[in-house]
């Protein structure tokens, strides 16, 4: 109910304030006969059985089953976090762990054909399914005093993953090897139980403030394309001409479509945000001296420095629903010269004034005519304010815009 007065010398210490005060509580309960606030951790057992089938159909040929059931332990983090504020109005408890929370399951199924090609490539076909169930999401506690809310671990979380791949494999040769896969993944994630717990029993029971998680999200399917492609000089080459290995890592995904639909109409509005696209590669030459080899290596990642628009982040108070967007969408959204803004579903979020806030400029369509029947640049989902767009209103969070820089990382290893 109140923090120690020394509260920042027992902090220099290296001494836990939250700990110390569970254990007097602790302490105080044994005392008075009641249950005890500090708990044991509880022990689970699992069990995850795995079967694997595979035959032949031709010398050339195999088609094989995989099921399977795995066990994941949750983050630490989540199991053992409290983060506590001390010696202000809003000091409290703000999130605490779950020791207790249970390791996750995910359910496999595995169905694919291998084939050998020419003796040197191997072409994968496959398509599968992951049922995942008991992953970790937080729960609000809201007490009935004058205390802040916090937020719980629980194993309220699930995912179904389907995809079907398409991967060739070249595994042997002097100069090159390497893979490269086509994936085309659907993913969808829910949350189940309740999003809030009031200690208060009236509020506990009443409906308009006990919600429940309904649908689980259902975003569109999404095209990917993935390779690691590498290729080696021999080590009978010359001296500095041998033993040089190159690896080129491309990574594509098509972008997430989404809503748009701040008047909650019956309507087709899908985008879709930026496609992903970088290029990692590692370089390296190894030397051999006498009874040791050394090797010197060269990784970089994002060798264009691709600017990669991380949108899950960079808008404040997040993306929202489509029927709900955050405020910060819904004026990037405005501002951008779409031709989709043509129908009259989206007068409301007419740039009537223009660029700069003037009547003679103003929008016929945004982005598209003026008034005057001149034309303006179309602009598309992802670009941000420039020279030539400075009408754009950029995500609030600039320093979130966009991630994944290009990185360097230069090192020796040796070998004896």
């Amino acid at each position: 109910t109140s923090d120690p007065v020394d509260w920042f010398e027992q902090l220099s210490a290296g001494r836990s304030v939250t700990w110390e005060k569970w254990e007097r509580l602790d302490q105080q309960y044994v005392a008075a006969g009641e249950q005890p606030l500090l708990q044991p951790v509880k022990s689970h057992v699992t069990f995850s059985p795995r079967l694997g089938i595979a035959f032949p159909i031709t010398d050339r040929t195999k088609f094989y089953f995989n099921y399977g059931h795995y066990r994941a332990l949750p983050p630490y983090s989540e199991m053992y976090m409290y983060n506590v504020r001390f010696g202000t109005s809003k000091g409290g408890l703000y999130n605490l762990g779950n020791p207790n929370l249970e390791p996750s399951r995910t359910v496999q199924y595995e169905l694919g054909v291998d084939y050998n090609l020419f003796d040197k490539y191997l072409v994968h076909v496959a398509g599968y399914y992951k049922d995942i169930n008991g992953e970790v999401r937080t729960i609000t506690y809201r007490p009935k005093s004058g205390a802040e809310a916090y937020s719980f671990r629980t194993n309220d979380c699930y995912r179904d993953i389907e995809g079907a791949e398409l991967q060739i494999t070249k595994s042997v040769g002097k100069i090159f090897t390497g893979w490269a896969r086509a994936q085309y993944v659907y993913a969808s994630t829910g949350f189940s139980g309740r999003s809030t717990v009031y200690e208060d029993p009236a509020s506990n029971s009443n409906p308009d403030l006990v919600n429940y998680y309904q649908d689980p999200t259902r975003p569109d399917p999404v095209p990917q394309l993935t390779a690691n492609l590498t290729f080696k000089s021999p080590a009978t080459w010359p001296f500095l001409m041998g033993d040089w290995r190159l690896s080129i890592m491309p990574d594509w995904s098509a972008g997430q479509i989404f809503r748009f639909n701040p008047r909650a109409l019956d309507v087709n509005n899908e985008f879709r945000w930026p496609s992903f696209f970088m290029l990692n590669l590692g370089l390296s030459k190894t030397f051999s001296l006498k009874q040791t080899n050394a090797t010197l290596f060269m990784n970089v990642r994002n060798v264009f420095n691709t600017k990669v628009f991380t949108y899950q982040y960079a808008f404040a108070q997040g993306l929202g629903s489509a029927n709900s967007p955050s405020a910060d969408l819904r004026d990037y959204m405005a501002s951008l010269h779409l031709k989709a803004f043509e129908d009259s579903y989206y007068d409301a979020i007419r740039t009537e004034t223009g660029v700069n806030g003037k009547t003679a400029d103003a929008y016929l369509y945004p982005g598209y005519v003026r008034a005057d029947g001149s034309t303006v640049g179309e602009d598309k989902v992802g670009d941000i304010r420039s020279d030539d767009k400075a009408h754009i209103n950029d995500p609030n969070l600039d320093i979130f815009t966009y991630g994944s820089r290009r990185g360097i990382w230069i090192g020796a290893k040796i070998d004896f």
